[in-house]
């Protein structure tokens, strides 16, 4: 289960994939010279696409965590964990949210037995700004 700004947001089965923007660089030639000199200009982020289910035992239970993930939407960088334990620092949740589009549905858990209530998917993407 992952982590954002130390709280644990993004509710049951949650999935990060990672995607890592190119480095910048700076080529340069000189006449007379062969070959090119290739200068390194950092990083440039990392974009992550989280999708996850928010559960609850009602209805509005659902839409109250998903009105805190929400919330973290705010334009503060936090620090973002994933389930493998790999840390993003500076992560804004300013990018695209989209909950699915049939809403709170009725659910059935499996953790530790079975448990009824309500659910509803969602997929969104955050920014890491870089170190």
């Amino acid at each position: 289960m992952g982590l954002y700004g130390g709280e644990s947001i993004f509710g049951v089965c949650t999935s990060f994939v990672p995607s890592f923007e190119p480095t910048a660089e700076q080529l340069n030639a000189f006449f007379g010279v062969n070959g090119v000199q290739a200068i390194h200009g950092g990083e440039r982020g990392v974009t992550v696409l989280i999708s996850g289910v928010f559960f609850g035992l009602t209805e509005g239970d659902v839409v109250n965590q998903e009105g805190l993930m929400l919330s973290y939407r705010d334009g503060i960088a936090r620090t973002l964990v994933d389930n493998f334990g790999r840390v993003y620092p500076n992560v804004l949740l300013t990018s695209t949210y989209q909950p699915w589009e049939h809403g709170v549905k009725p659910a059935y858990l499996m953790s530790g037995g079975p448990i009824s209530g309500f659910a509803m998917s969602y997929k969104m993407v955050a920014r890491s700004l870089g170190a």
